[in-house]
């Protein structure tokens, strides 16, 4: 009978293949497909030659199919006009969107009908318990410069490493955001995975235009092409290159 097992981007799963290396082996390959996001297959022998220590002693072979769920979460801290151009078109191209903001007329079912959630929550709290892991995009884009240092520095406590973390503003506000949170014992190499100012170089102006800028960054992380000219600026000399 075929088994199946659901490897999330934490690592935890749902099901088994058996357990055992094999069950180690088809999570470890999981997660490859889960960044890459695209299938694979897996065939492994089951004998004592094959596995030194006698880990498979069943005989015969196995083939395992792994297939990426192709819907990435993307969550957006605030629910202002630009997250809602971004989810918007984020939602057309395959994510699954999650909005938060503590007013809950901008984080209402009614004005993001495309998120698959919507959670009325102080930034810092939002930032403490919402699921991010390794497949998550996130993108910080409250109404205050305040807030958006907040939300950075809970997701540092907890070690976050979403897959693209991106914040909206200015090279000014990147600065003093970063010069701040260093102050405060952020380290370095975390800081470095933050993208800001947010979005490919487009010369975006209105909501929209920013939004397709975001996007089009979010989508070349998303399929593997880091050299799609990102807007990354170090907003500290303090940093380093």
């Amino acid at each position: 009978m075929p088994m199946k097992i659901l490897v999330r981007g934490d690592g935890s799963t749902l099901g088994s293949v058996g357990g055992g290396c094999l069950e180690e082996e088809v999570k470890r390959r999981a997660q490859q497909v889960i960044d890459e996001e695209r299938p694979t297959r897996l065939s492994m022998t089951l004998t004592e030659d094959a596995t030194p220590g006698g880990a498979l002693i069943c005989g015969g072979r196995v083939e395992v199919f792994l297939e990426p769920i192709t819907a990435p979460p993307l969550v957006i801290f605030g629910g202002g006009h630009v997250s809602r151009a971004v989810a918007q078109l984020a939602a057309r191209v395959g994510f699954r969107i999650v909005v938060t903001d503590d007013r809950p007329e901008y984080a209402s079912r009614e004005r993001f009908p495309m998120a698959a959630q919507t959670q009325v929550e102080f930034p810092d709290a939002a930032a403490r318990a919402l699921p991010i892991d390794r497949a998550t995009f996130v993108l910080v884009m409250t109404r205050t410069h305040a807030d958006d240092r907040a939300i950075l520095l809970e997701l540092w406590k907890r070690r976050a490493e979403p897959r693209y973390l991106g914040m909206i503003g200015s090279g000014t506000k990147a600065r003093l955001t970063f010069d701040e949170l260093s102050a405060e014992g952020v380290e370095k190499e975390w800081l470095r995975r933050v993208r800001t100012p947010v979005g490919l170089r487009l010369g975006a102006r209105t909501a929209d235009e920013i939004a397709i800028s975001i996007v089009a960054e979010m989508l070349a992380v998303r399929r593997g092409k880091p050299e799609g000219r990102w807007n990354v600026r170090e907003p500290s000399p303090e940093l380093g290159g």
